[in-house]
Order: C-alpha cells, then structure tokens, then sequence
C-alpha cells in the first residue's frame, strides 16, 4: 500500500505547501495503519506530474514516483516510473495479458 494523495488532489496544480500538505498526509495515515514503509511510492492521480512536483516529492524522500501509463520498452527513472492503468471493468485474464504485452 502506497500513496496516491491525501484527497485525490491534482498535485500540478497545486502549491508547494499543499503540495507537501497531501503526501505527508497521505504516508502518514498508511504508517499510522499499516506500519513504516521500506520503500516510499508515489502514484500521481490522473498522471499530473511536473518538474515541480517531482523535484517537491523527491525532497520530501519519496523513492519513486508513479507518472504516466507504461509503454513498450519505456525509458524508467526513479521519479518517472510507468505504470498500467487498470479500469474497473478490467478483468485478470486482459490484466495478464495487458503485462504480457508491455513486457515480451
């Protein structure tokens, strides 16, 4: 379990403070709840990221930073990782073959 915000909020659209505000926010109820984090991951709500925010999270130690849907053979970075968006009506099987795709 790893954060996504506080309240789901758009961080590039943000200011700094509130920026801060949500993912303290957020780390610290799931460390409330669920103990401290070895490794701490961001997911950016609806892929809104900027210079801004990723230098923002990567001072406040967040090792990486979810931003953009993965791929073919995308280019990783710890504060550009891609990731797979899975919809609510996605099932398992098209969930398998969605990984299988981006990783033959």
């Amino acid at each position: 379990i790893q954060s996504h915000t506080q309240s789901h909020a758009l961080l590039n659209q943000l200011s700094e403070e509130e920026v801060n505000y949500q993912v303290s926010m957020s780390f610290g109820l799931i460390e409330q709840n669920r103990g401290k984090r070895d490794v701490s991951v961001f997911s950016y709500p609806q892929f809104r990221d900027s210079n801004k925010t990723r230098k923002l999270l990567k001072e406040l130690g967040v090792d990486l930073q979810i931003t953009h849907l993965a791929k073919r053979r995308p280019k990783t970075t710890y504060d550009n990782v891609q990731r797979i968006h899975v919809t609510n009506d996605l099932n398992g099987e098209e969930l398998v073959e969605k990984i299988k795709e981006l990783t033959e």
